[in-house]
């Protein structure tokens, strides 16, 4: 058996190998157990999955957003009918409040008494009256005219004035036309006339005698004159007949002096009898002038002191009223807004992507005078299109939605040329269709 020579020198480097080698093996395995041992956290053992679910519901999604194709513009409203301000014309206190919000009221109906140092109610009974006054005068019911004034009115406050300068003239028309002194006047001045025609009718009647006993005592005279001639009658009896003559013609005359004075006075009571019927018609007119006087300054003061309603339609509040409330001269407290109003807006369309516009697209409409944001936008659509462009492009029209509520539900009242920026919905697509688009147009 051969036998093997050992190196105890190699022995020793040997071993020192395998111990180094047995530190790294063992320094490896810790390192590789705590790799092993250690859990992953939530991100890194789902980002992955994540990250797929998150652009799957994004990709989903698409598939229910609108993303329309839209071409902006700007617009003018032109209303028919539109909605008249309720504005109030006087500072101070709301006496009384007469109508609720969303009621139906009537051109002039009051809504609202404002404070006043007159009784409004004393006011407006003294309007009535006014009115049916000078109803009945327009009537010829002169007479009973005078009955709808009659009563004294007071707590009239501002206008007291006014009706104490009316009561005046009232107080000359009563006495032409209703207590008897201008009939009393005149039925003197026509029994003083009727007495001066008879006296000319006895005067006429005289002349005519006169002028007949005159012709005989001529006649009479003629023949004696002959007679003289033929010395039958002596000339003292020709003097005689003379003086007859001459008496009759002096008799004569005074006879048409009287007639001529009585036809004097007849005529200048008849120029009294006109004169008191012109008095009479002129005092009509100076009543009926003073009544309009009287009427213009309830009218005035209606205006101040009272809130009515413009036109006829719904009321609606834009802000909250009730009674003691004090207001500011010009204060807007609402609107009435009309049954047949009409909302549309006047707009030029360009020539850009005009090819895509037609008659009936939905517009959106946001108004300069309502904030975008907390109003939103109203709804319309284009009912016209013209088919001759202008220096400023295609005149179009939108039809706006009469009920002028926004998306938001918002309740606005629009004015002739109030500004707005439309928004003209041409196709109403989704965004995963616009998605596909692009890449087509990219890939073409």
């Amino acid at each position: 058996m051969d036998t093997v020579d050992i190196n105890p020198e190699k022995l020793n480097l040997l071993h020192i190998d395998e111990v180094v080698s047995d530190t790294l093996i063992d320094q490896r395995s810790e390192l590789a157990q705590e790799i092993i041992s250690r859990k992953p956290g939530f991100v890194e053992k789902w980002a992955l999955l994540l990250f797929l679910l998150i652009i799957m519901i994004m990709g989903i999604s698409t598939f229910y957003i609108n993303y329309p194709d839209v071409i902006e513009g700007s617009a003018i409203v032109v209303a028919v009918n539109s909605p008249k301000a309720v504005i109030c014309k006087q500072e101070g206190r709301v006496v009384k409040l007469l109508e609720k919000n969303e009621n139906r009221v009537s051109a002039n109906d009051i809504i609202a008494y404002m404070e006043s140092t007159a009784d409004h109610t004393a006011v407006l009974k003294l309007e009535n009256s006014i009115d049916s006054c000078l109803q009945q005068l327009r009537n010829g019911n002169t007479h009973k005219a005078v009955t709808f004034m009659e009563r004294n009115f007071y707590r009239l406050g501002e206008i007291q004035g006014d009706y104490q300068i009316f009561n005046k003239e009232f107080e000359l028309y009563k006495d032409y036309f209703y207590n008897g002194f201008y009939e009393k006047k005149r039925a003197n001045l026509m029994k003083g006339l009727t007495s001066l025609r008879n006296i000319d009718t006895a005067i006429s009647t005289e002349i005519l005698l006169s002028d007949k006993d005159m012709g005989l005592t001529e006649a009479s005279f003629n023949m004696n004159t002959l007679l003289h001639d033929q010395k039958v009658i002596s000339p003292e009896g020709m003097r005689l007949e003379e003086a007859k003559l001459i008496n009759k013609k002096i008799l004569f005359q005074q006879l048409e002096v009287s007639h001529m004075a009585n036809g004097a006075q007849i005529s200048q009571k008849m120029q009294e009898i006109t004169q008191q019927d012109h008095d009479k018609e002129q005092q009509k007119v100076i009543f009926e002038d003073a009544l309009l006087t009287l009427k213009t300054a309830v009218d005035a003061w209606k205006h101040k002191f009272l809130i009515q309603a413009p036109i006829t339609g719904k009321l609606i509040y834009t802000i909250p009223i009730k009674e003691n409330q004090v207001l500011n001269i010009g204060k807007l407290i609402g609107y009435v807004n009309p049954e047949d109003t009409m909302m549309y807006a006047e707009t030029y369309l360009s020539q850009h992507n005009f090819g895509k516009i037609k008659v009936g697209l939905p517009v959106y409409c946001q108004f300069d005078a309502y904030s975008y944001r907390e109003f939103g936008y109203l709804k319309g659509n284009i009912s016209y299109i013209s088919s001759i462009p202008s220096d400023s492009g295609f005149f179009a029209i939108i039809r706006i939605d009469n009920n002028l509520k926004t998306v938001n539900g918002e309740k606005v009242f629009l004015q002739n040329g109030l500004k707005a920026q439309t928004t003209i919905i041409t196709k109403d697509t989704r965004l995963s269709s616009r998605i596909l688009e692009v890449f087509k147009h990219g890939a073409n």
